[in-house]
């Protein structure tokens, strides 16, 4: 494979995001060409797994690297250029892959240290069945019709015990409502539940 060329990515990103560049989840009939197929979606994943070392169907572990998203990339009709997100979190670091699909190649890869991504489906997972779990939210979601949403936080102060720590804010919502305590944080790096009154 030849070497990996450093291109400005994150200013591709930010140009995919304002040009209303497409993720796997856009269902434009009247433009088919601006959503990736399955098959486009596995081929951006192994081909940046590849590059990252990551092994096919390897397993979850702590330390691990997680397969965020794939985010299509404005580009000629005849390109078809995709970013695919990665978090690493060991140094809590985000990867960004771009690939060409219709060549199959890699054609650059950054890494960029503490930014804010979105979490992976297995982690938001992860995050509930740690919170459903936990004595204390136990009682909370007892009482009523209790749902559960989670979104990501970073605590971007170098200072605070969470700084670098993949968290995930788990929201409590109680017939349409939020409600404001407990507040529910699952540090994912270290597979604990934090909350506060």
């Amino acid at each position: 494979m030849d070497p990996i060329v450093r291109i400005p990515i994150l200013g591709l990103a930010l140009a995919a995001l304002l040009s209303g560049g497409c993720t796997s989840a856009d269902r434009d009939e009247r433009q088919p060409n601006f959503v990736l197929s399955a098959d486009e979606i596995r081929l951006a994943k192994t081909l940046a797994g590849q590059a990252l070392g990551i092994e096919p169907n390897a397993q979850s572990r702590p330390g691990h690297v997680v397969f965020v998203k794939v985010d299509l990339l404005p580009a000629a009709d005849s390109e078809r250029l995709v970013m695919v997100h990665h978090y690493r979190y060991e140094g809590d670091q985000t990867i960004f892959t771009m690939v060409d699909l219709r060549a199959k190649e890699v054609l650059s890869q950054e890494v960029e240290m503490h930014y804010p991504t979105a979490l992976a489906p297995e982690e938001v997972e992860r995050a509930l069945t740690l919170a459903r779990a936990d004595e204390r939210v136990l009682p909370v979601l007892q009482i009523g019709t209790v749902t559960m949403e989670v979104r990501p936080i970073q605590f971007s102060k170098a200072g605070d015990s969470l700084f670098g720590h993949r968290v995930a804010h788990v929201l409590l919502n109680r017939d349409g409502n939020y409600l404001a305590a407990p507040v529910v944080y699952v540090d994912l790096t270290s597979e604990t539940v934090i909350l506060q009154n």
